[in-house]
């Protein structure tokens, strides 16, 4: 894994699935639910990596959208519900 323009450690984060069922158009609140993997490298405070030393997690979130003035939805909340 590099580095972003800054210098900072990349991460890397993948959408597994997406769970919209109980989204309604006409509604102004909606969940939804995805499923998340999420990995990345650690790394010392004086910027070296830690060698050995990764993650890569999978985890459940629900969002819950609210609809905006635009029309668009937008982010009010967010639990994470679960890992794997």
């Amino acid at each position: 894994m590099g580095r972003d323009m800054t210098g900072a450690p990349r991460a890397r984060a993948q959408v597994e699935d997406v769970d919209a069922s109980r989204l309604t158009p006409d509604a102004g609140a909606a969940i939804v639910t995805a499923r998340l993997r999420e990995a990345g490298d650690l790394y010392a405070a004086t910027g070296k990596r830690s060698e050995g030393h990764c993650y890569d997690n999978a985890y459940t979130v629900e969002y819950t959208l609210a609809r905006a003035l635009d029309g668009g939805w937008r982010i009010a909340d967010a639990l994470v519900t679960g890992t794997t």
